[in-house]
This record gives C-alpha cells, sequence and structure tokens, in this order.
C-alpha cells in the first residue's frame, strides 16, 4: 500500500511507464512479477517520515522517487550511493528519465550520468535513457 501511494503522489510528467493510474490491484500484480534487483522504501532517520522509494531494475536501471517536500535535500545523493554500493558487481548503471522531467534529467546529468539514447512510441519520445559506470564496481577474481 505504501508504494501504491507513493506512485499515486508522483506527477504524471515523471512517468514512463503508465500514462493512466493503474488500479491498486493492477499495481499489487504487477510488484508481485518481482521486475526489480532489489527495490527499497527510504524512511528519514530523525522523524521517521517515509521520504521515497529507490530501485535498481533487472536491466541495471536505477529509479529514485522523493517526496516533493523531501528534494532538494541530498536524499536523492545518498539513495544513489546506496544503490552503487549494494550492487558493486553492477557495471552500468542506467536511468530511464522522462523527457518532461526535467529535475530528474538535471540530477542524473550533474551525477555524472551521459546520454545513451532515447525510446519512441508512435514517433514520440517517451524516455531518454542515461547511463554511468558504477563508482564501486569490482570485477571477482576467480
Amino acid at each position: 500500500r505504501l508504494l501504491y501511494k507513493m506512485l499515486a503522489a508522483r506527477k504524471p510528467y515523471m512517468n514512463i511507464s503508465h500514462e493512466v493510474m493503474p488500479s491498486y490491484e493492477a499495481h499489487v500484480s504487477f510488484v508481485r512479477t518481482r521486475p526489480y534487483r532489489g527495490w527499497y522504501i527510504v524512511q528519514d532517520r530523525n522523524n521517521k517520515s517515509f521520504i521515497g522509494s529507490v530501485y535498481l531494475g533487472l536491466e541495471n536501471n536505477i529509479g529514485i522517487f522523493l517526496h516533493e517536500e523531501f528534494r532538494h535535500s541530498g536524499y536523492g545523493s545518498q539513495m544513489l550511493d546506496f544503490i552503487y554500493e549494494k550492487y558493486p558487481h553492477i557495471r552500468t548503471i542506467f536511468a530511464n528519465i522522462s523527457p518532461n522531467n526535467s529535475v530528474s534529467l538535471a540530477f542524473f546529468i550533474n551525477k555524472g550520468y551521459k546520454y545513451h539514447g532515447y525510446t519512441e512510441e508512435n514517433e514520440i519520445t517517451i524516455q531518454y535513457t542515461y547511463e554511468k559506470l558504477n563508482p564501486f564496481y569490482v570485477v571477482e577474481h576467480v
């Protein structure tokens, strides 16, 4: 339910996976497919508020969502670092971003992400993809 509330809190211009808010049942069904390596709900240590979520998808794509009152406070950077450290075996992390989400685009560009490409549907760009080498990447030796 908490993840569904966070999904509902997102502005439509942020979305790349849906145009219409899915039903709660459809959301539960989606979550049960386990399309992520890890999906984490983030809580503020001081006031115990749920501030957002971060995930790493099966295709090494990161997603960060912060409730509006917690944006521009350093939490996004901490969430990004958490994913890097949690998955040091993942060499490249991708960020798929709606072309209309200028705040997210600026965030990832400022974090060193480089343009990788875009995805279109019906001749309309639905997402840009940026990439960055994981600064914690470790090659395992056998």
